[in-house]
Order: C-alpha cells, then structure tokens, then sequence
C-alpha cells in the first residue's frame, strides 16, 4: 500500500495521499517523514485523500490517535480536512473526530477534495516559501 505527502507551504497545506489502506507503522513513519521535512511546521493544514480506499479499523484509528497525542507540539493548530468518499470512511472520519476530541486540532470531513483544500485555504493565510517535497521510497509502501 502507498501513502505519499507532499507540503505546499505558500498554500499552508501538507497533502496526504492514499493508495491503498497503509498499515499503522507505515503511517506512522510517513508522519514523522512529514514532522522532519524543513517545509513542515506546526499549524499548516493538512488534507487527507482517502479517496477510492476502504475506511480504516478502529484499532488503526486508536494507533493514530495515540501518535498524535505523543506528537502535539508538532500537530498544534492544525487543521485536518478529511476527504471521505463513501458511507464507511464517513463514518470512520467522525469516530476518529470522537476519539481525537481531546487534540489540539480541528477535523472535519468532506466529500471532495476541492471542498476540503477550500475550507482549510479560508481558516488560515497563505504562508511564504516555495518548498514541495515527496518522501523518499522507504516513506511510501507497507510491506
């Protein structure tokens, strides 16, 4: 499976895109690729594209929840756009804004990715720098 990210930092947006349902540990080091790249900072927005993919577990849900909580200085402010194309990730997006309610985030869930980069361009102004990166290989598939 392949997740990829990619930060736009004059947009203020961090892009996280699905191919596929990546197990925790892939996710979770995509995470800290996204933390470590010089074009991240704390309070960009991020979309997450789960378009065309099944909706995660709740055990996946709990795991991702947990590395936030480790990680909130690097999460603070942030703003999570959702885009949740079927009933099932819909529904998995607002457990996870159940579960997560205590971040020190915003989630929201949107049908279209068009939706979801217009919320979060309208929450905060554009930032300067023209830094777009893609992780490395070993950031991109689960084995």
């Amino acid at each position: 499976m392949v997740l990829t990210y990619t930060i736009d930092p004059t947009a203020g947006i961090v892009w996280l895109r699905y191919g596929g349902v990546p197990d925790l540990p892939t996710w979770i080091r995509t995470m800290e690729a996204v933390f470590a790249d010089p074009g991240y900072q704390p309070g960009l927005g991020f979309v997450i594209d789960r378009r065309g993919v099944e909706a995660p577990s709740v055990e996946y849900l709990r795991g991702a929840i947990a590395f936030m909580r480790a990680h909130g200085p690097e999460i603070l402010n942030s703003r999570w756009a959702v885009v949740a194309d079927n009933p099932a990730m819909y529904g998995m997006g607002r457990m996870g804004q159940a579960l997560g309610a205590e971040l020190p985030i915003v989630v929201e869930i949107f049908p279209d990715v068009d939706a979801a980069e217009r919320w979060l361009r309208r929450q905060a102004p554009p930032r300067g720098g023209q830094h777009i990166r893609s992780p490395t290989p070993q950031h991109l598939s689960s084995a």
